[in-house]
């Protein structure tokens, strides 16, 4: 009997569950540094890298607990104070370097394409994403995957954000499913498996890089999987 069995509708995370973010954000800081070599600059790489990643998380996390979206930007104005960079001018290149350089290195998983292809042939599939409405929708795009969705769930085009469980309760009626006939897959504990768990949904939890998928609590979701590869064997294909 298949994991899954019994699941007639499935929802999808996109950033880091489907597209490679982490890789298109390191293209971007890469051509970031090279911006400010450019420029006649000199920062420390190691020290830069490690203080954006820590404003990184410090802001998703504000993220998911206030709804209050700090953007690229702001973190970059950070940066550019305490690595003693100019904040005028300089600031406007320093983030057009990032963001065109990540949207051009933005790019579904090997694997992405032909499993939400299968998929969608058994069952209606549904996006559910986190962040500002104008970003996640060039990224859709960028990456191509709408055409195999039912329906897009861009969260700030509702006012909502995961975990809040109207985002989820949304999902779901649009499916016309029950709880337990819902599944979701998404890398992010607490915006995309908790929450819709608690609700009776099925839960695929994406835990990429394998030390941290070999120490991932198992109980936490019906199943933690390395890649989406694995979610047709799940429900029975």
């Amino acid at each position: 009997m298949a994991l899954f069995e019994g699941v007639k509708a499935i929802a999808f995370d996109l950033d880091q569950t489907l597209i490679d973010f982490a890789a298109s954000r390191r293209a971007g800081l890469e051509a970031l540094l090279a911006e400010i070599k450019r420029a006649g600059f000199t920062v420390d790489r190691s020290a830069f890298l490690a203080r954006h990643r820590e404003l990184n998380f410090r802001d998703d996390d504000v993220y998911i607990k206030t709804g209050i979206w700090r953007p690229s930007e702001t973190r970059l104005r950070t940066l550019a104070e305490e690595f003693s960079l100019p904040a005028d001018g300089f600031l406007k290149r320093m983030e057009e370097a990032y963001v065109e350089t990540r949207y051009a290195n933005l790019h579904p998983y090997p694997e992405s394409e032909g499993v939400l292809r299968a998929l969608s042939v058994h069952y209606p599939l549904f996006l559910v994403t986190n962040g500002p409405a104008a970003p996640q929708h060039r990224e859709i795009v960028v990456t191509g995957l709408s055409k195999y969705f039912r329906r897009l769930f861009v969260c700030d085009d509702y006012g909502l954000r995961k975990p809040d469980p109207r985002m989820f309760e949304m999902i779901r009626a649009e499916a016309a499913v029950e709880p337990r006939e819902m599944l979701i897959a998404g890398d992010w504990y607490e915006a995309d498996i908790e929450v819709p768990r608690r609700l009776g949904w099925r839960t695929a939890w994406v835990v990429r890089e394998e030390d941290r998928n070999a120490r991932a609590d198992r109980s936490a979701a019906d199943a933690v999987v390395r890649t989406v590869a694995e979610i047709p064997g799940l429900l029975g294909h």
